[in-house]
């Protein structure tokens, strides 16, 4: 066992999932924070497991700012100024027919909550990579933009309508007779961050490989 240093403490040692931080100390936005998160991965899977298939892993991701630049140009709608929206991946059905379902469910809780959609946008995935295991339960992936009902609505009452939003839409499907009703899940729904999450290898080239964006916003 390592000995006690800077803000380590021996006592609190004890088997976890591996974990990792990274940020600039000036607060300048820059692809290489996302490049270092992504080798931080790479470093810390040997605290992961790994599935029968030899590739598919217990979960892998990143959290990171919105890239509301990145978004402006990807999108093919407009979008308002960084932190008037909120923006997430959303795990939907394979099944087209049930896909629909949840998104008419949670449209129709956004429009109950007062909320503006904005519009959605499909995630560019390669799932050629993954393990046999992961696809199995692979969700198709979009992403959903949501905005304020006016200028008068405060942050406060924006992301409480989200949150509603949210969990009313969850407990809808969930309770429904879809037999994918599980593979509906938002990793998050925020103004200020985003989150991309999966049954992943973690491995850079596979991540990069598997998530679009990721790819894009690291080059």
């Amino acid at each position: 066992m390592l000995k006690k240093q800077g803000l380590y403490l021996p006592e609190f040692e004890h088997d976890n999932c591996g974990a990792g931080f990274i940020c600039s100390l000036t607060g300048k936005r820059s692809n290489d924070i996302i490049h270092k998160a992504l080798e931080i991965l790479v470093k810390l899977e040997h605290r992961g497991a790994v599935s029968s298939d030899g590739v598919t892993g217990d979960g892998a991701g990143i959290l990171i700012d919105i890239p509301h630049k990145f978004f402006k140009i990807f999108c093919e709608f407009e979008l308002p100024e960084a932190g008037e929206y909120a923006v997430s991946n959303v795990f939907l059905p394979k099944k087209e027919n049930q896909r629909q379902y949840c998104i008419d469910v949670f449209e129709e809780e956004i429009e109950k909550q007062g909320l503006k959609l904005i519009g959605w946008r499909d995630v560019p995935v390669n799932s050629k990579v993954l393990g046999t295991v992961a696809k199995v339960t692979e969700p198709f992936v979009k992403q959903i933009f949501i905005g304020k009902a006016d200028n008068k609505q405060t942050d406060k009452e924006f992301n409480l309508k989200l949150f509603a939003a949210r969990k009313i839409s969850e407990h809808t499907i969930y309770r429904s007779k879809l037999s994918e009703a599980q593979f509906f899940y938002l990793p998050s729904l925020s103004t200020k961050i985003i989150i991309f999450k999966g049954l992943l290898p973690t491995l850079l080239k596979e991540l990069d490989n598997v998530l679009g964006d990721l790819k894009s916003l690291s080059a």
